[in-house]
């Protein structure tokens, strides 16, 4: 695997792209440590992703669920939220003006 800064990118993507047809792996780096990596992948590879990454939102709106049962936050009419979406407005809007 090679790696290449992430500011040559848009010279080299013809380079980049013939690499990762031919099977390797490219490393993107920005300032030195790597950011990410460019791997060919195939239909079956781009399905089991949106998979794992419908699996973990699933899993983090259950945490969240869970966490607004616990807190009894799942129990507050659109009156009180509104109420304190407004008050948290409120007082950014002071901090703003320096009040």
């Amino acid at each position: 695997m090679g790696y290449l800064a992430v500011s040559e990118v848009g010279r080299t993507r013809g380079d980049i792209w013939r690499r990762v047809a031919a099977g390797q792996a490219v490393g993107l780096t920005r300032r030195g440590p790597p950011i990410a990596m460019v791997i060919g992948v195939g239909l079956d590879e781009c399905k089991a992703f949106r998979a794992y990454r419908a699996a973990r939102l699933g899993a983090v709106v259950r945490r969240l669920q869970a966490g607004a049962r616990a807190s009894g936050a799942d129990r507050l009419s659109d009156e009180e939220i509104q109420a304190d979406i407004d008050a948290v407005r409120e007082e950014r809007r002071l901090e703003a003006v320096g009040a």
